[in-house]
């Protein structure tokens, strides 16, 4: 029996890989195309943010207060063979993207993210002899990177109001065993906490971190499998992780990709979905109200 659900497991993370490969080629074609879009539809002329010899994936944006964009991706730079680096560009609100620039150290990896605080300051995590961190505070001043973590993959960052920063991260010895979901973070003037599993199980997938406007730092925990298709937890200022509890959508989401929460305690969610019996595919969206305190 193991066997079997092992193999439907499998089956169900490589196509939800393939459909994220997708979905990340999209958006690079979006970022690297040459000409305007449809005209009339309201959306300005694309710009070649990257501007490499090499392949480019993964590209995440974030906003901050003066309306500046963040980019961070990992690309591959020439046609030499070596690892990815992470490069980094931004573009003020009424201006041209800046040529890349590498991270602190020519650091090399992959899956990145990031967000931006409320002091302007950029909090970046990848993928990559374990978990990495750099921060660039609002002069544009790039910190020394930091190991948050010896082991994991595919990470997230939030940022607390009040300048606290929330890291995860998933991890997995090896099958058969469980994957464990951490998470650690560190306020603004302190050290990094002890790495702690938040959630473990066999079909346990990509997490996704947000915080909101009380400080409370919101976990989503994609799952693999029909049994079940996320959890949710959170963590208040000063408590402790609750319990994840079982999320469920329909259609049924081959991965939710994106979690984000707003001024008024709304958790926004977006996941990508297959019908395999018509062959459609579609992009849902979901909300929460989040009760106060």
């Amino acid at each position: 029996m193991w066997r079997h659900r092992f193999r439907l497991n499998l089956f169900l993370s490589c196509l939800a890989f393939l459909l994220l490969l997708s979905i990340i080629a999209a958006a690079i074609l979006v970022v690297v195309a040459s000409g305007p879009l449809a005209q009339g539809d309201g959306w300005l002329a694309s710009a070649n943010v990257s501007n490499t010899e090499g392949s480019s994936y993964h590209p995440r944006i974030a906003v901050d207060a003066q309306d500046r964009l963040h980019m961070v991706w990992y690309d591959w730079v020439d046609l030499e063979v070596h690892w990815p680096y992470i490069l980094y560009a931004s573009k003020p609100a009424d201006g041209e993207w800046t040529s890349y620039s590498y991270l602190p150290g020519n650091a090399q990896g992959s899956m990145p993210a990031l967000a931006v605080g409320a002091d302007g300051a950029v909090h970046v995590v990848w993928e990559g002899q374990g978990i990495c961190y750099v921060r660039r505070d609002s002069s544009g001043t790039w910190s020394a990177v930091e190991d948050v973590s010896t082991f994991g993959s595919m990470p997230d960052v939030a940022v607390a109001p009040d300048g606290t920063v929330h890291v995860t991260w998933w991890h997995r010895e090896d099958y058969p065993h469980d994957a464990h979901m951490y998470h650690c973070d560190r306020s603004s003037g302190g050290g990094w906490s002890a790495p702690v599993s938040v959630y473990s199980g066999e079909n346990a997938s990509t997490p996704l971190i947000a915080t909101d406007t009380e400080g409370t730092a919101h976990l989503l925990i994609n799952a693999t499998g029909y049994e079940i298709q996320a959890m949710c937890a959170s963590k208040p200022v000063g408590g402790g992780w609750s319990t994840p509890q079982e999320m469920w959508f329909a259609p049924l989401p081959l991965s939710v990709e994106q979690l984000a929460s707003d001024s008024q305690r709304r958790l926004h969610l977006a996941w990508g979905w297959q019908d395999v019996g018509s062959g459609q595919w579609g992009v849902n969206y979901a909300s929460k109200a989040l009760s106060q305190s």
